[in-house]
């Protein structure tokens, strides 16, 4: 990604197209960002470009829109958690920050929300090992404790 007068540009055609989906992700145009996401996950084969579409395909597959999407909502936060590791690994290597994983806080949120407090402990634990930022992991770990020694 290069910045151009203060434009991010995307050199890559998977994240533009994963880009172009999550701005084509309207009600009114249910069909085109999946079709989008599914043509560049085809294309993409670097790990940084695959986590970039995947993070994207997590926004897209909101579990919130609508009851019948919580499993591809849990498919797509399944995705870029399984090359996680690789993508902190490469992150570290060329010395980048890392970044927010919509996957992984997903992924956590669903069995919080279904009262499986130790999955999302276990998931969380996960993100806070591989060095995830943002989304509170020991925050939820503790109230992910708590909650699971209410139901002792």
């Amino acid at each position: 990604m290069l910045q151009v007068h203060g434009l991010w540009v995307y050199c890559r055609a998977g994240i533009l197209l994963a880009n172009l989906a999550e701005w084509l992700n309207k009600p009114e145009c249910p069909h085109l960002a999946p079709r989008l996401l599914k043509k560049a996950e085809a294309i993409t084969s670097a790990p940084l470009e695959k986590h970039d579409v995947f993070q994207v395909m997590v926004v897209v597959n909101d579990r919130k829109k609508h009851p019948t999407f919580l499993d591809a909502a849990m498919l797509a936060c399944q995705k870029p958690i399984k090359i996680a590791s690789e993508v902190m690994r490469l992150w570290r290597s060329e010395l980048q920050d890392s970044t927010h994983h919509n996957g992984f806080e997903q992924l956590t949120i669903i069995p919080e929300k279904e009262g499986d407090y130790a999955a999302a402990i276990r998931l969380s634990r996960e993100a806070t090992k591989q060095r995830w930022r943002a989304a509170h992991w020991e925050w939820r770990i503790h109230a992910g404790r708590v909650k699971l020694a209410r139901e002792g």
